[in-house]
């Protein structure tokens, strides 16, 4: 077990308290070799402070090892996914009860999806719907915009003439009422 833990606290924490600390222990100086760098000027007893990410301090020597664990908090999505990872690894541990486990969760992660297609279908109808009576809206706008501006031009003049004949023949009786007058009945 390859541990190494210390506290650094800015502005009290010191360099060469880093190495008291390492020295201290039996197990770091083995593993770890702590040096300062006397070249920097610096004699160990300033303050740690925060270096550049371009040049980090190191610590020389140690050999590599691999972090292994597992999560001590495991949360997984419920789904057709996960179900058939839990059947994969049940079968391959040759774990009966497991298996059955992964089965109950496929078929429950089988009926949800077929609610979902469900859901979708419904959804897909009323769009279809009201897609078709958007058309059938445009439809009837086109041919009464095509009423409106694709009259016939001999049936618009024949309406027109008949308009305006009778209008004349409003204007000629309201203007002979209007030259009548009360002599004309005595």
């Amino acid at each position: 077990n390859k541990i190494m833990r210390f506290a650094i606290q800015p502005g009290v924490t010191t360099a060469n308290r880093i190495i008291e600390l390492f020295s201290a222990d039996a197990v770091a100086p083995l593993v770890f070799d702590v040096l300062l760098d006397p070249t920097d000027g610096n004699d160990g007893s300033g303050f740690v402070a925060v270096t550049s990410a371009t040049d980090p301090p190191r610590i020389a020597g140690g050999q590599s090892s691999q972090l292994t664990g597992r999560d001590v908090n495991p949360l997984e999505t419920e789904g057709i996914f996960t179900a058939l990872v839990r059947l994969k690894d049940a079968l391959l541990a040759n774990d009966v009860w497991r298996a059955q486990h992964a089965i109950d969760l496929l078929d429950q992660a089988v009926l949800n999806l077929n609610f979902e297609r469900a859901e979708l279908g419904a959804k897909q109808q009323s769009l279809d719907i009201l897609n078709t009576r958007i058309e059938d809206e445009d439809m009837q706008l086109q041919s009464a915009l095509s009423a409106d501006f694709d009259a016939d031009l001999a049936e618009v003049i024949s309406s027109l003439l008949a308009k305006q004949s009778a209008y004349q023949a409003a204007l000629q009786a309201t203007a002979k009422i209007f030259r009548m007058s009360l002599l004309d009945y005595l």
